[in-house]
């Protein structure tokens, strides 16, 4: 499965959401991220998209409507710099501070714990 999910805690205490994307990620995998995200809502979510990842179409269309505000914080770590560039552009159109996009592991992880929890 190109997508492997994960609950985990940061060396500080905050719990997330970790979802790691490898490989193709067809429509039915974004259905099971949906559903999974359905049971973390107002929580913090963590994306790692590996560099050999590739969206389809379909699955892309469901990823865009995700609802952002229905979680205290995402970042993404992503491996490739189009994607990253990609992904920052359509976050300045949506103008959501809740998700934000990093090249690196340990910066997303720092994000993440300065956040807010949902109240």
């Amino acid at each position: 499965m190109p997508l492997r999910f994960s609950v985990q805690t940061t060396a500080t205490g905050t719990v997330y959401l970790r979802v790691d994307a490898e490989g193709v990620v067809e429509e039915q995998d974004s259905l099971a991220l949906v559903a999974r995200l359905e049971s973390h809502r107002g929580g913090k979510v963590l994306s790692v998209t590996a560099s050999n990842t590739e969206f389809r179409p379909a699955a892309r269309r469901i990823f865009l409507q995700i609802d952002a505000a229905e979680f205290s914080a995402i970042a993404a770590v992503v491996a490739s710099p189009v994607v990253q560039a990609a992904t920052n552009l359509i976050l300045r159109f949506k103008r959501d501070s809740s998700v934000q996009v990093f090249r690196s592991l340990d910066e997303a992880l720092a994000w993440l714990d300065a956040q807010p929890s949902a109240k």
